[in-house]
């Protein structure tokens, strides 16, 4: 068991009250949080009000709502929730429809501790993976989109040096180097982050001045602030 754990929640939905408590307890005995709903109905309203959950395992075959139906609307509702299904029958087609509803596995009942813990961290790490995924995109859009402003600025810059004379374009420069300073900066920024993401190195905080951070920020904007007429 690991502090994470401890924050991963689960819900357990089937009818059988037996079947709910028994699953239920095999995973808090692993340190999940777990929550158990008797119905597909009492599941999303329990999604509903707690937000979404990390893992669902779920009953098939239930009076009103099964749980395929369940899986579509979580699907839409939650969709970085993982669902493990529960069924009674295993056949192909059963098999097939969880799948194509967006179920990362399916067990037969009554399930096998053994085979449901390993079910369950497989779930949860294809979760992981799938949120680092997500993570990684927007990295990199955010990269992306933090480097296409100074390189916009130098682009118009190296501009205005052809075609301005030259008592601009001292100014032109002093900007250009702010800009190229920027870039540099957060190169260095992004491989501190990636060091910080691989453990390689580790966070210390510190207090800081902020009026003396503003201090220091300003003089290097105010000649773009100007050129723009702009006061800071």
């Amino acid at each position: 068991m690991t502090a994470q754990d401890w924050t991963t929640s689960i819900m357990v939905v089937d009818d059988e009250a037996v079947a709910r408590v028994s699953l239920a307890e095999i995973l808090r005995l692993e340190g999940y949080q777990v929550a158990t709903a008797a119905s597909g109905e009492e599941a999303l309203s329990l999604l509903n009000k707690s937000g979404p959950f990390d893992l669902m395992v779920l009953d098939i075959k239930m009076p009103g709502m099964d749980g395929l139906e369940v899986t579509e609307h979580v699907r839409t509702q939650s969709p970085g929730t993982v669902v493990i299904l529960l069924t009674a029958f295993a056949t192909l087609e059963t098999a097939i429809k969880a799948i194509q509803n967006g179920a990362h596995d399916y067990l037969l009942k009554p399930c096998d501790p053994a085979r449901l813990r390993k079910v369950v961290r497989q779930g949860l790490l294809k979760r992981q993976q799938r949120l680092q995924e997500q993570n990684q995109l927007k990295f990199a859009s955010d990269v992306s989109h933090e480097l296409r402003t100074p390189l916009t600025s130098i682009d118009l810059n190296l501009q205005l040096l052809e075609r301005d004379g030259a008592e601009r374009r001292a100014h032109y420069l002093q900007i250009l180097r702010q800009d190229t300073k920027a870039m540099k900066n957060l190169v260095e920024n992004t491989l501190t982050l990636s060091l910080l993401d691989a453990g390689g190195i580790k966070l210390e905080f510190t207090p800081e001045d902020l009026k003396e951070i503003v201090e220091q920020v300003v003089p290097s904007h105010q000649p773009r602030a100007e050129a723009a007429g702009l006061e800071i």
